[in-house]
């Protein structure tokens, strides 16, 4: 069983963009990099004051209390030289990949959508012949006068069906009450 104590185990920061460099050998340090991918980490520890006196902090996954103890300043006597390097973690780099990867597809589908032609990509098809009179789409879908930005939020949001199916009404007779809900 994982040993989840602050003494026996580290708390890994997974949400985190940066992780310290020297973490694939199993050295990483306690503190961890910042958020601009800088490691932050000087010394071993960060000793803190008890009466008069510095005391050690370091844990004993590191080591245990530093052989020498504080220096009469009260910073640590092992200092981390040279710092890491810190690298992008396997969640950030899956991230970035991600939005990459969106904005390509994104851009295909833009570029052929684009070309002459290319509404077939988005066209739904032709109208039954019942629906064919019709020659502005508005007439059934609600969304559609409010143009471009209208038909996004309403492919991902669904807000309109109810409006939507309303207006099916104004042509067929479906019963007393078609749109119970």
């Amino acid at each position: 069983m994982q040993k989840f104590s602050y003494r026996d185990s580290l708390y890994h920061r997974p949400t985190q963009k940066w992780v310290c460099g020297r973490a694939s050998e199993g050295l990483e340090c306690e503190i961890g990099p910042d958020g601009h991918g800088r490691c932050i980490a000087k010394f071993e520890c960060n000793p803190h004051k008890e009466g008069s006196r510095w005391v050690c902090t370091r844990s004993i996954k590191y080591g245990g209390v530093c052989p020498d103890g504080p220096r009469p300043d009260g910073t640590c006597c092992l200092p981390i030289d040279p710092p890491c390097n810190p690298v992008r973690s396997w969640r950030s780099k899956r991230a970035i990949a991600s939005r990459w990867l969106f904005a390509a597809i994104l851009g295909v589908v833009l570029l052929f959508v684009g070309q002459s032609g290319g509404g077939f990509f988005i066209s739904p098809g032709g109208l039954s012949v019942a629906h064919s009179t019709f020659s502005d789409c508005g007439v059934c879908h609600t969304a559609f006068a409010g143009g471009p930005k209208s038909w996004l939020h309403e492919a991902f949001m669904g807000e309109s069906n109810y409006n939507d199916s309303r207006a099916c009404l104004d042509c067929h007779n479906i019963g007393s009450t078609p749109l119970k809900q």
